[in-house]
């Protein structure tokens, strides 16, 4: 019988030729998408936030959009949306945390009667019941906790230490490099044999040009991660099966090097062609570092010279470094590739 259990994954693929007005435009999305996150953790991440993490887009999103809060964001709505949605996620998370550590100081704690750690977690699945004891508001105890006998003011204290304790500091993100997409914000085209993915801009109609490393075509939820000027990464979780593993027992020797990736005791080669491919990257560099160094070196003679409108020209068209670092994040993605499949 196939063993069906999957495991989340996440692939990627890389945009490594990207203009430098649509590279500053994902700049400019993330750091407003961040934005709207940070907001939200700042004024839904403490206590008080657990009265609005049921039903958030009603009691948040419809709010904002009927007084006119999200105009304040500066981005399309779907945007302002899924960075909604993704920070009350994470607070949730946090949340959950939390209360799984209660349960098990709980479940450890032998001053605790038994109707009482019943009472602690009924109160730890609602999160209205709770907010309302950590508030100190008077809340109506369902039928199921009526009856129990609890010293009551004890173990409201004793909740409010426990979270205290467990749950920790808001969440914030402070690096604004990356956003989500939803399967209506982008759409996979292919121009001039090369696969193109373009993306939602900030103007309405507007679509971002991210030229791709290969054909694959996702669908669902993206994340944009910005890792430089010259490198932009689209990721995308799938399921994938996890393979059973023989109960077999058997030992195999491996050894990794420079001129074969792994060789295992069988006799079986992987990455054979690593060497080859990290000389010929070695020797580019090399070549190419030489005539920069010849030409940083005449920069600072024509500077000494005052020869000013030279030492500009020798800067702008000969020393600049986009096209450097796009053929070296090119290299470094191939080789990843190399050795993920070899």
């Amino acid at each position: 019988m196939k063993d069906k259990k999957e495991v989340k994954q996440t692939v990627k693929q890389y945009c490594l030729d990207i203009e430098e007005q649509s590279y500053n435009e994902l700049t400019l999305i993330a750091c407003r998408y961040n934005k709207v996150r940070n907001y939200v953790y700042g004024r839904y991440g403490s206590i008080k936030g657990l009265f609005y993490l049921k039903n958030h887009r009603k009691k948040i999103r419809d709010k904002w959009v009927k007084n006119g809060f999200a105009k304040n964001w500066s981005i399309p709505d779907r945007y302002w949306k899924i960075a909604l949605d993704s920070a009350i996620g994470n607070i949730k998370s946090q949340w959950s945390n939390c209360k799984n550590k209660i349960k098990k100081a709980v479940y450890n704690n032998s001053n605790l009667e038994k109707d009482e750690k019943y009472y602690i977690y009924y109160i730890l699945k609602s999160d209205l019941l709770l907010y309302s004891i950590l508030t100190g508001k008077k809340f109506k105890k369902p039928k199921k906790l009526k009856k129990l006998e609890i010293r009551e003011k004890y173990v409201h204290n004793l909740i409010k230490r426990y979270v205290r304790k467990y749950k920790g500091r808001k969440p914030h993100s402070r690096k604004a490099r990356s956003f989500e997409l939803d399967g209506s914000m982008y759409r996979y085209e292919i121009e001039e044999k090369r696969s193109v993915l373009y993306i939602q801009g900030l103007k309405k109609g507007e679509r971002i040009k991210l030229p791709l490393t290969d054909d694959r075509h996702f669908k669902g939820t993206l994340r944009i991660v910005i890792k430089s000027e010259e490198r932009i990464e689209i990721h995308h979780c799938v399921k994938a099966k996890i393979k059973k593993i023989s109960e077999e027992e058997k030992t195999i020797g491996i050894d990794k090097g420079y001129n074969c990736l792994i060789a295992t005791s069988e006799g079986t080669f992987y990455g054979s062609e690593l060497n080859k491919f990290l000389s010929e990257e070695t020797e580019r560099l090399n070549e190419k570092n030489q005539k920069r160094n010849k030409l940083r070196s005449l920069l600072k003679k024509n500077i000494e010279k005052g020869n000013t409108g030279k030492a500009k020209r020798i800067m702008k068209y000969n020393l600049g470094n986009r096209k450097y670092w796009r053929k070296k994040e090119t290299s470094r993605a191939m080789l990843e590739s190399y050795i993920n499949n070899g």
